[in-house]
């Protein structure tokens, strides 16, 4: 078996170490294909393809601008697999024979000095400003003048808002650099929630990328014409009235020129380097995934609960890094629906891995009371639905719960004359 077949068994070190040798010598190995890597390696791979199809030639710093993450993980795995590699991997003979035939191919020992040359040559690039996100200085001072105008008054919230007084008040907004994880049953409208969000976060400025693993980019835009049409637009019929059309005309005015780029990443590897990407265009505020458990971790493979943990830290990792709000949609499992439609479930009951509410900041449960009724009222319109929205976070462990009226069809929500079940915000002593 050659070591172009075992790449094809997906092994994330063995595609990182042929990356690796590309990106130092600068020049293609004969036989190698695309469809020998995966997620981020492929991304990478294919760049460095295409620059040596028309270049003749591969311009290492370049990649590492669009793809920091792979290439410093690639060029870190120097010596995993040159004259160490058949010790260490002894008794697994599938991949001995490959890391065999990547050290022949790869001759690390003539060309570790090169190895080493590139990392340092590409180390701002790598880590371009980390110093400043991680500026103690810096973060003292912010959160200092946070607690100021809170206790002054000034700043209840001081995220995006998302309209929803209790749910502002007790988040004070969603903020940059955390992680807010949403989780609810199947079918309960989490995906119209999210449009909901972003639809606010736009109109206050934000610039949003939606990771849609599991709709397509078609489906998901329905659903904002929806919001800003004010019609059920994925349900229009033959014969729709010449003014809901007229509506979603104007709709699409606003729509079209908002910053708002749709993608499909499956590994949390693939959307950092979209954000890389984003961040050379102009930036980003906020990140949408839809949904954690259609995602998927070249780590832990073969151990579902602990590749769900990985992706979820990542996640997080990625809002403090980027320093971006990140709003994360998870499932709950069956057993939330064993408590009954009168109770809202809490993030104990998050589908395959409890760890994903311990790796963010914010847990949001979003809860359909009606949930079995009938959609609709007697004369066929869609009925507003009482929904429970429960917030558990790090200094908030018990959960408030806020009561809104929930319009799925136009993916709108709105207040209701209700207060939290926690009155105080969560900054506040009592």
């Amino acid at each position: 078996m050659n070591l172009q077949d075992m790449l094809h068994s997906r092994n994330v070190h063995i595609e990182r170490s042929v990356l690796c040798q590309i990106l130092t010598t600068r020049r293609l190995p004969i036989g190698f294909k695309i469809e020998h890597f995966d997620c981020a390696e492929r991304s990478v791979f294919d760049e460095c393809a295409q620059m040596y199809r028309y270049n003749g030639d591969i311009d290492s710093e370049i990649v590492a601008q669009k793809y920091p993450d792979a290439v410093s993980q690639a060029l870190n795995l120097r010596g995993t697999y040159s004259r160490h590699a058949l010790q260490e991997l002894e008794n697994h003979k599938r991949i001995r024979d490959a890391a065999k035939a990547i050290a022949e191919f790869a001759n690390f020992e003539d060309v570790s000095e090169s190895i080493r040359d590139l990392q340092s040559k590409l180390s701002d690039t790598l880590i371009a400003g980390s110093a400043e996100r991680y500026d103690h200085s810096k973060s003292c001072t912010i959160a200092l003048e946070q607690i100021q105008d809170r206790a002054m008054g000034k700043k209840d919230v001081i995220g995006y808002r998302c309209s929803l007084s209790d749910v502002d008040k007790l988040l004070g907004g969603f903020q940059k650099g955390k992680a807010y994880y949403i989780g609810a049953l199947k079918k309960t409208g989490k995906t119209r929630f999210v449009t909901y969000l972003a639809s606010q976060f736009l109109e206050q400025g934000a610039k949003i990328v939606f990771n849609s693993v599991e709709m397509g980019p078609v489906d998901l835009n329905l659903l904002r014409y929806s919001y800003y049409a004010g019609v059920d637009a994925p349900n229009i019929t033959d014969g729709a009235p010449k003014r809901t059309l007229e509506k979603i005309a104007t709709a699409n005015s606003r729509i079209i020129s908002m910053p708002w780029f749709i993608c499909r990443h499956y590994t949390v590897e693939e959307l950092r380097a979209e954000l890389a990407h984003q961040k050379v265009n102009g930036g980003c505020d906020v990140v949408f995934v839809d949904f954690i458990q259609q995602m998927r971790s070249s780590a832990h493979r073969g151990d579902r609960v602990r590749e769900v943990e990985s992706i979820a830290r990542g996640l997080a990792d990625i809002a403090r890094d980027e320093d971006v709000a990140m709003i994360a949609l998870t499932q709950l499992s069956g057993e939330a629906e064993k408590i009954g439609n009168d109770k809202v479930p809490s993030m104990a009951f998050a589908k395959e891995s409890q760890a994903i509410g311990e790796c963010c900041d914010w847990f949001i449960t979003l809860h359909n009371y009606n949930r079995g009724e009938s959609p609709f009222d007697a004369t066929g319109n869609t009925k507003k639905l009482d929904f429970g929205i429960r917030l558990e976070g790090r200094y908030n462990a018990s959960g408030s719960i806020a009561r809104v009226t929930a319009d799925l069809a136009t993916c709108r929500f709105s207040d209701r004359d209700m207060q939290a079940a926690e009155n105080a915000a969560w900054w506040n002593d009592g």
